[in-house]
């Protein structure tokens, strides 16, 4: 009985799980870094601005706009991540099959 091919799927099943694990750890870290960055210009930058009325609720709603503006790229590329590994995961399976 030869024990290549076993080698073989392990060491592609392997390096899948690898890059898997890597890419989420990559993208969990960006959005980490995404929020760190948000609670940081919040209370050491715009949180220094004593502002009442109108500026306030306006001030509020670009904080809104900018934190949703800064959040889509960081998505899309963990979108995009997620989807790589779905493709490659059914790549994988048709295979093996």
């Amino acid at each position: 009985m030869d024990s290549t091919p076993t080698w073989i799927d392990l060491a592609r099943r392997t390096k899948l799980l690898l890059i898997g694990l890597g890419t989420t750890l990559i993208d969990v870290l960006f959005l980490a870094l995404w929020v760190y960055a948000q609670s940081w210009l919040n209370t050491k930058v715009i949180d220094r601005f004593a502002l009442q009325g109108i500026e306030s609720w306006m001030l509020l709603i670009f904080k809104v706009l900018f934190a949703l503006a800064t959040l889509v790229p960081v998505l899309a590329f963990t979108f995009v991540d997620v989807y790589k590994l779905v493709v490659r995961a059914i790549g994988e399976i048709r295979q093996a099959n």
